[in-house]
């Protein structure tokens, strides 16, 4: 984390890319991939699940997906009582300064902040509520919900909720 939230901010800044910076996103890619695997599963959990959901509902890159929901997927995450601690540490920041870390991230490589904004439709939330539920249920369904933490209720009103705040 210390390496992409390092490295990913000042990798395109200014004319051309920054070598050094591109060196650290690359290790910290590494690194976060080998992290993510055990003997006895994965720690992929509900990030993947909304990125699966939302190329499947919405047609989303998987890294557009986890860019525009990771913010509130991290503060439901902290506002039922996961320790946003780890995540601090690895972004080198406090821990209640970790969802604008990433807000901060996403727009230093020009990411879309929105689901709107990402699939160009103009309709409000509660236009798109049945796409909204649909993704949420299917984010729910999807294998990695089952790594969802214990304090995390990662049920279809919690993802709806969250897919709401992303739209």
């Amino acid at each position: 984390m210390a390496y992409l939230g390092d490295g990913l901010p000042s990798v395109f800044d200014g004319d051309g890319y920054d070598p050094t910076a591109l060196d650290r996103v690359v290790a910290g890619v590494i690194l976060a991939q080998y992290g993510v695997s055990r003997p006895d599963g994965s720690t992929l959990n509900v990030l993947h699940a909304f990125g699966h959901a939302l190329r499947d509902v919405f047609g989303l890159q998987q890294g557009v997906a986890h860019a525009v929901v990771a913010p509130h997927a991290l503060r439901a995450l902290f506002d039922a009582g996961v320790d946003p601690t780890p995540v601090a540490e690895g972004f080198g920041v406090p821990a209640d300064a970790v969802v604008d870390r990433v807000v901060t991230i996403r727009e230093k490589l020009d990411l879309p902040g929105t689901i709107r904004a990402a699939t160009d439709r103009t309709d409000s939330a509660d236009a798109a509520a049945d796409d909204i539920a649909t993704a949420a249920r299917e984010a729910t369904r999807d294998s990695f919900a089952d790594n969802a933490p214990p304090k995390f209720g990662f049920d279809a009103t919690a993802a709806r909720g969250i897919l709401r705040a992303a739209w």
